[in-house]
């Protein structure tokens, strides 16, 4: 039996089916804007990957030479390429220089390595703590998951 993945269309048009069932209704409806926020992040994450491509092919300075200067999106670049390829370490270290020159999506991962232990142990208070800072440098990603905890906590 071959598995169907449901679009975002195909939720819309279920809700519809099921608009006499609010529950129903509510259900595909959720599970619509799921599925549009997943097909966000992989085009993100698609241009994130162009963006490390054109990074270490630019004309001039490498991406590597750039890094080691301290420009924080050639860091962060490389970064997520390691993370990419689960090289922990050198995506922590990356992503801490990164974060460190004021990269909102660099402090973005370090929330997310600290929170999933990836190079290090596992520390809830240093993992909203990034986020946070990441939130407060315009990260769309933190600052959804911060209102996902406070929903949390107010239940």
């Amino acid at each position: 039996m071959e598995k169907k993945i449901l679009t975002a269309e195909d939720c819309n048009e279920l809700a519809k089916q099921n608009d006499s069932n609010e529950k129903e209704n509510k259900f595909w409806k959720t599970l619509s804007k799921l599925a549009i926020k997943q097909k966000d992040k992989e085009v993100r994450d698609e241009q994130e990957k162009k963006d490390t491509l054109k990074c270490f092919t630019d004309e001039g300075k490498s991406g590597k030479s750039k890094a080691i200067e301290g420009d924080s999106e050639a860091q962060f670049l490389i970064a997520l390429s390691a993370y990419d390829n689960e090289n922990f370490k050198e995506a922590f270290r990356w992503f801490w220089l990164s974060a460190q020159n004021g990269h909102a999506e660099a402090a973005d991962y370090l929330s997310i390595m600290y929170a999933d232990g990836e190079y290090v142990s596992v520390n809830y208070a240093l993992s909203l703590q990034w986020c946070r800072i990441a939130a407060n440098r315009g990260s769309q990603d933190a600052k959804e998951t911060l209102e996902d905890i406070k929903k949390i906590h107010l239940n």
